[in-house]
């Protein structure tokens, strides 16, 4: 399971943190009057998501069109898509049984309406299950949810476990998507990501034409530190304008300056 799927996911829903209630392995999210916890176990290779409220199809729906989205992102990446079992036992259980979710829509499209629980044995309506927790929708009504929720903001937030940072969207997002994509080392990718955030932050004490410039340095870096043969060339100097902007921010701009200089390093040893 490649890391960073979480923190991908945490950037494209942001603007739906509720109360900032996040942390380094989870996420709560609040839309209509309905909330989402999803919760990443890394050591089981694992994200659980659980909805209620009064409009969990469409929020689901949302959370299940973005991980797919990032899964995406990775060619060699296999993963399924399972859906627990709603039978009156399982539903008091907290392992329930678990059925593929593309094998339920195998079933749907074969009309074969009753399926048997893999765990207690009791008969379950097959299109049950996906309706209890996603409904059964097209792909034009998935596109018309998903838009409404499309928007380019910047929000701050502060990550339990004692991981501050600021979540963006946007351009930055692009760039986190590149990084994570990237054939490079978990070192260089973990560093890019902080020097992402922190550039959002300095970006906030600029006039709006320096910041227009300092994104403009971050994304050609980050196009080139992300390429299999990284020239130093075309890497310095992205790194010296984002190092020259945060000098003259004083502490605000420490931790562009570190991270910056972290990169170089990183990118020389390659």
């Amino acid at each position: 399971m490649p890391k960073g799927i979480l923190l991908q996911f945490i950037v494209v829903m942001s603007e739906y943190i509720r109360d900032q209630i996040v942390w380094k392995s989870g996420v709560v999210l609040e839309k209509d009057k309905t909330y989402a916890e999803v919760i990443e176990y890394y050591g089981k290779r694992q994200i659980y998501v659980r909805v209620a409220g009064a409009h969990k199809k469409d929020l689901m729906t949302i959370v299940i069109h973005e991980l797919d989205q990032i899964h995406g992102l990775y060619q060699r990446l296999k993963y399924d898509k399972l859906i627990p079992c709603n039978c009156k036992d399982c539903k008091a259980k907290t392992e329930p049984h678990f059925y593929k979710y593309e094998q339920l829509q195998n079933f749907i499209e074969k009309r074969i309406i009753d399926i048997q629980c893999g765990a207690t044995g009791n008969m379950v309506n097959a299109r049950s299950l996906i309706d209890d927790v996603i409904g059964w929708k097209s792909e034009k009504e998935v596109e018309e949810i998903v838009s409404k929720q499309k928007q380019s903001t910047s929000v701050s937030i502060t990550v339990g476990d004692n991981f501050s940072g600021t979540i963006i969207t946007g351009i930055a997002k692009d760039s986190f998507n590149k990084i994570e994509s990237a054939d490079i080392t978990n070192e260089l990718k973990d560093t890019l990501k902080q020097l992402v955030q922190a550039v959002e932050v300095i970006k906030r004490s600029m006039p709006e034409e320096q910041a227009t410039e300092v994104s403009d340095d971050l994304k050609k870096l980050v196009e080139e530190a992300t390429k299999e043969a990284p020239k130093q060339k075309w890497y310095s100097v992205s790194i010296d304008g984002l190092t020259k902007a945060a000098e003259n921010l004083g502490k605000v701009g420490e931790p562009v300056i570190k991270l910056a200089s972290k990169v170089l390093a990183l990118l020389a040893s390659a």
